[in-house]
């Protein structure tokens, strides 16, 4: 057991069981930073428009942590990654933003 970890014992008998600690803050790791500022570099040299100021005024710590905690350990890595990607709807033509969004595995959150 570490720092990031609890053990729980439950009450219908003696079997402990490790789950990971909601409560514990973990900074991502380097990989991680390097990976997520690259990725945001790139989105903002390729954006212009509405996207650009999506990506400087409303990206920030919860999308970060999306990233670090969901797609980071799912996805393996952040290639492939585009955050604040507007799809258009067909039916009504309107523009609507996705925080991220794959192209690779065709995906969006």
């Amino acid at each position: 057991m570490n720092d990031r970890t609890r053990t729980l014992k439950r009450s219908s008998g003696d079997k402990e069981t490790t789950y990971p600690d909601p409560s514990a803050k973990s900074k991502p790791d380097a990989a991680f930073e390097l990976a997520y500022s690259q990725m945001m570099e790139n989105a903002l040299a390729m954006s212009r428009g509405e996207r650009k100021r999506r990506l400087l005024e409303k990206h920030g710590h919860a999308e970060k942590m999306l990233a670090a905690r969901v797609l980071w350990p799912a996805l393996g890595s952040l290639e492939g990654l585009h955050p604040e990607f507007e799809i258009q709807d067909l039916r009504s033509g309107n523009r609507s933003p996705i925080t991220f969004i794959s192209l690779r595995i065709g995906l969006g959150w």
